[in-house]
């Protein structure tokens, strides 16, 4: 049984990313393609794939849900599933009070900056400074050729390796929001409201070489499946 189901960085740093440069699809399928990015875990550079036409956009729970689905068929945009990008008609309204992502496939042609929450032009009418829209970011793969799809939000995890580690220092730095510690595995939890530092993993990899970290990784949702 697949679901989808929010993963702490804690349980992402064990995947091990494969690498190429994009995959074609099916003549009923768009051809998607990507742009490699990396993070470090214990000074390690692990691979992964940010794409440049699929997004995941977190929406605000007072979400009007005509008012939207109105607006991104204006956008062109089209709704797909998570994981299977099957093409779907209109989102359930338990998902807009849920912390699950909205998942949309850009237009061909589509200027895909104007989708992106930390993007440095957005234009007023820019679709991720849209009023309904907590974040919207590209969507990632593990590994292109197997569609290995999974989606950041705007939570970062990090692990120092230093005693002196200040949760002020970092937030102050990066325009990070302090949530929460993990006492037991010394883990701390931070939310990204600004977008001032590129993708969720280029955020990361500045982190993680400012200080002395173990690992700094986006969280995100991932598919876990159950035999």
């Amino acid at each position: 049984m697949n679901k989808l189901v929010f993963i702490s960085s804690f349980l992402v740093t064990a995947i091990i990313f494969s690498s190429c440069s994009g995959i074609t699809g099916s003549t009923e399928e768009p051809v998607y393609e990507f742009s490699e990015e990396s993070f470090f875990v214990d000074g390690k550079e692990i691979k992964t794939f940010r794409s440049l036409n699929v997004i995941s956009v977190g929406l605000k729970p007072d979400t009007d849900a005509d008012a939207f689905h109105d607006y991104i068929n204006d956008m062109g945009l089209q709704l797909i599933s998570a994981f299977t990008h099957q093409h779907y008609s209109r989102i359930p309204d338990s998902q807009l009070s849920s912390q699950s992502p909205v998942i949309l496939l850009l237009p061909p042609g589509a200027d895909n900056a104007q989708f992106y929450s930390f993007s440095d032009n957005l234009r007023e009418d820019s679709f991720a400074n849209n009023p309904f829209i907590r974040y919207a970011l590209p969507a990632y793969s593990r590994d292109p050729e197997k569609e290995a799809w999974y989606y950041p939000n705007n939570l970062i995890s990090v692990k120092p390796s230093a005693e002196d580690f200040s949760v002020s220092e970092l937030s102050a730095q990066f325009s990070l929001e302090f949530l929460s510690k993990n006492s037991q595995i010394d883990l701390y939890l931070f939310r990204d409201n600004a977008f001032r530092h590129g993708t969720p993993y280029t955020l990361a990899k500045n982190i993680y070489e400012s200080g002395n970290f173990r690992y700094v990784v986006p969280d995100g949702f991932w598919q876990i499946v159950r035999h």
